[in-house]
């Protein structure tokens, strides 16, 4: 009933991320410095939805930190008009690839644009690999590492979850 067309796809995207590790490792680090102390926001374009999610929800759960995403082009006819005020609170992080869209190549430049006059802290994330399913394990393995290096920075156990635990707790409750 499935083929194993996925198969090939797949194998290459584990000796992507197997060849890239020390890179994967050593970059994620290096963010996971730079977003110490902020809000991360993550845009994406909307193909890679799922990874920006995943990046948040990564965040959110081992770093314990409140951050957001979106995506382009949407972003752009809402939430860009939020940024007007200079905030060095927030860490901006573009996931992106070599071959979206060009006009969300051209959005995400210009939004780039916009936010850089109101954080400094501005960031590419470029993804590698040939196949959609490469480049989104590649994103995907960067931002897990992103989250735990984050964690470990901030001196946080990652595995601990004890305000989930109360709210079903609670909820079981009701």
């Amino acid at each position: 009933m499935i083929s194993d067309a996925f198969k090939a796809p797949l194998k290459k995207s584990v000796e992507l991320i197997d060849h890239e590790e020390e890179h994967i490792m050593s970059e994620a680090y290096y963010l996971a410095e730079k977003l110490h102390k902020k809000i991360p926001v993550i845009y994406s374009a909307a193909n890679y939805e799922g990874v920006a999610i995943r990046f948040r929800q990564q965040i959110n759960e081992n770093s314990k930190m409140v951050c957001w995403h979106h995506v382009l082009p949407e972003m752009n006819h809402n939430e860009l008009v939020g940024w007007t005020i200079p905030n060095k609170k927030l860490a901006v992080i573009f996931f992106r690839n070599e071959d979206d869209y060009d006009r969300t190549q051209a959005r995400m430049n210009l939004t780039k644009q916009v936010v850089s006059k109101y954080t400094p802290y501005v960031f590419e994330v470029f993804s590698k690999g040939i196949s959609q399913l490469e480049k989104t394990f590649y994103l995907i393995h960067f931002g897990d590492w992103v989250s735990w290096y984050l964690s470990e920075i901030r001196d946080i156990d990652a595995t601990e979850v004890n305000v989930i635990d109360f709210l079903t707790g609670e909820l079981a409750k009701v």
